[in-house]
């Protein structure tokens, strides 16, 4: 919805009160900017009402024509309401949170997130979620600010942790050790690496937990990846991703949909290290 320059500078001369704590009437072109920016996100937010993440919230006359304020007074609500609802993920999360000794995972969820919480201003600077996250996810979120990157990112790790925590420590830990020596320091997504490892293995009729491949292993895959088209490996990749979620997770749609992600970026590493003869640098 479009609404009147005067509408929105209102709301803005409101936000700016708050800034000043009404101490001045005067601020600067840039906090004016910013404040702009903090109404139209959460104007925004109310756009946004039919995300799937708020679907437990009705707000009623949604489609009629609304102000300027009642947007944003919803909006507003609406930020503050997935502020809670990332916490409570959050406080979930961290119950069983493992980094598998990966500094940017830990940094990331252990220090970076709290300070999120600590620091996060809804008011006055929703869009900025003040943290770099340096840990990577699967799914592409990197282009949301304020919490609209926050809950997302943190619905990637709790599916992530879900998907790691049904393997033993040590077979991730030996797993990401093959991968790189120093795997503690990369920027690295430690799901990728142990789906491509329990796929390959999947696709080669092996153990899902077998951690190296012997050099009978290698020249199999090799003969399976030259002889499938890029297209067909992608779909024998998804069948057994299906196959792993059935068996394991019984079924979970959301982890399914969140691996999915990783399908196309793990066919192509094994075709292109096929054709190179290198698999076993990359698995």
């Amino acid at each position: 919805m479009k609404y009147e320059l005067d509408e929105l500078l209102i709301l803005v001369k409101e936000l700016s009160e708050i800034y000043t704590s009404k101490e001045s009437t005067s601020i600067t072109y840039e906090r004016a900017q910013q404040l702009m920016d903090a109404v139209l996100y959460c104007i925004h937010e109310n756009e946004m009402i039919s995300d799937e993440t708020l679907t437990d919230l009705i707000i009623s006359n949604h489609n009629k024509k609304i102000t300027a304020r009642e947007a944003y007074d919803t909006g507003y609500r609406l930020v503050v309401d997935k502020i809670k609802k990332a916490n409570e993920l959050y406080n979930r999360i961290i119950l069983d949170f493992n980094d598998y000794r990966n500094r940017a995972y830990h940094d990331t969820v252990l220090k970076g997130i709290p300070e999120f919480f600590k620091w996060y201003d809804p008011r006055l600077n929703p869009m900025d979620h003040i943290i770099l996250a340096d840990y990577p996810v699967l799914k592409n979120v990197y282009g949301l600010n304020g919490i609209d990157f926050i809950y997302p990112y943190l619905t990637c790790i709790e599916k992530e942790q879900k998907f790691l925590l049904m393997f033993p420590e040590e077979y991730i830990i030996e797993i990401l050790q093959h991968y790189h020596s120093d795997f503690e320091e990369l920027l690295i997504n430690i799901t990728a690496i142990v789906l491509k490892n329990v796929l390959v293995n999947m696709l080669l009729g092996l153990r899902v937990d077998k951690t190296k491949l012997d050099q009978d292993d290698y020249k199999k895959l090799s003969g399976i990846l030259n002889n499938l088209s890029a297209v067909k490996l992608d779909e024998i990749m998804y069948l057994n991703l299906r196959r792993l979620i059935n068996k394991i997770y019984s079924g979970d749609e959301g982890m399914y949909d969140y691996l999915s992600n990783e399908i196309a970026n793990i066919t192509a590493e094994l075709k292109n290290a096929s054709s190179n003869n290198c698999l076993a640098n990359i698995i």
